[in-house]
């Protein structure tokens, strides 16, 4: 159909408007609570490393090579040949690691780690008029998650990873005793810092694992927050054909759906913990409190910092 300028373009008849609602409704559908679901998330997070032991316990090689995927195969020691890979192997594989917790949590119902919020509507309304406070807790938790991994660790917050923290934590204080260098004492007063930071953070959910009596273990994942695709300027730019006008127009302007309004951020992140027992509840007020009270204090040392 010709624009207002004779050009043409493609265009959607009018009948199709109800169609491309639903098709986004669905994907939305999608997106939030079957991609978005903790368990979902949970259970990538754990195949992803099992499937990393797998290919260092038992295949011994950083990537799959073409023989694991062809009919020829590649005889494996111990395990026979394996050959056009796929899922069943990789389970048959798991079932056959050696000190898994991963493949133990998959498996296993007690080893199992739940969420603390279901849902990202849930954890909205935790953290509900709060949002300068969440900020900062996201960005302590991305620094935390740079931290461990430099420590060689999962983002898991036990005693382990403590334990380490405090090490750290330790180390740098020596070097920054023995530090005559003016920059590098700098650099090392702000590492120390925010290592500070870290086990602080960290010693509020061991002192929330002993209050709600679970296990000081728990993995944190990150979720993109969901915003719908009716927010997308190409979807409402889309051009509808009615035959009643000369020239095509916005879908947009065809179709009341286009109010999704943006999420409040762009990240948010689920905790996991363990159960002690079948059906265990756990109450997360106090828990909501310190990690506000976490965050204000960071804030204010922030503003303190910048107004010097």
């Amino acid at each position: 159909m010709p624009d207002e300028f004779g050009l043409y373009q493609i265009c959607y008849y009018k009948t199709a408007v109800s169609v491309i609602e639903n098709a986004v409704y669905a994907h939305d559908a999608e997106r939030k609570w079957i991609q978005n679901h903790p368990i979902v998330l949970y259970e990538i997070y754990l195949l992803n490393n099992v499937f990393e032991q797998i290919m260092k316990q038992i295949l011994q090689t950083e990537v799959l090579l073409p023989q694991h995927l062809s009919e020829k195969g590649k005889k494996i020691r111990n395990y026979g040949k394996v050959r056009l890979m796929g899922d069943s192997d990789i389970l048959y594989l798991m079932k056959n690691l050696s000190d898994s917790s991963f493949a133990d949590e998959y498996y296993g119902r007690r080893y199992r780690k739940h969420p603390i919020w279901k849902s990202e509507a849930e954890f909205q309304a935790i953290f509900l008029g709060q949002e300068k406070q969440l900020s900062t807790i996201e960005s302590e938790l991305n620094s935390l998650i740079t931290h461990l991994r430099s420590l060689g660790l999962p983002f898991i917050i036990n005693e382990l990873s403590l334990r380490e923290c405090r090490k750290d934590l330790e180390d740098n204080e020596i070097l920054l005793s023995k530090e005559t260098n003016p920059i590098e004492k700098q650099k090392l007063e702000i590492s120390i810092s925010t290592r500070k930071q870290h086990v602080t953070f960290m010693e509020i959910w061991e002192n929330f694992a002993k209050e709600a009596d679970v296990d000081f273990d728990f993995l944190i994942i990150h979720a993109d927050q969901f915003n719908s695709n009716f927010r997308k300027q190409e979807l409402g730019n889309l051009k509808i054909e009615l035959p009643e006008l000369h020239i095509p127009c916005k879908f947009e302007d065809v179709s009341n759906v286009l109010t999704a309004q943006k999420s409040k951020g762009e990240k948010f992140f689920f905790v996991y913990y363990t159960r002690r027992y079948e059906g265990q509840q756990i109450s997360i007020g106090n828990l909501r409190r310190q990690m506000l009270s976490f965050a204000n204090a960071v804030n204010v040392d922030k503003e303190s910092k910048n107004y010097r």
